[in-house]
């Protein structure tokens, strides 16, 4: 949004406000993203498949 005022701000239209805010923030959310849980980003869950006991789904 800071990027769309500035860009406002120095004389660009409208649609260039627009497109420059929008760019700032489509490059922000990965970077946003390892700040935030980098970790997390890294390690996925894998599903595992349900182990059956005696040939019954309760076990």
């Amino acid at each position: 949004m800071g990027a769309g005022l500035l860009s406002t701000a120095a004389g660009n239209g409208l649609a260039a406000a627009v497109l420059s805010g929008l760019a700032a923030a489509g490059a922000a959310v990965p970077a946003f993203n390892q700040v935030i849980a980098p970790e997390a980003a890294a390690e996925r869950p894998v599903a595992r498949k349900a182990r059956v006991k005696g040939g019954s789904i309760r076990g």
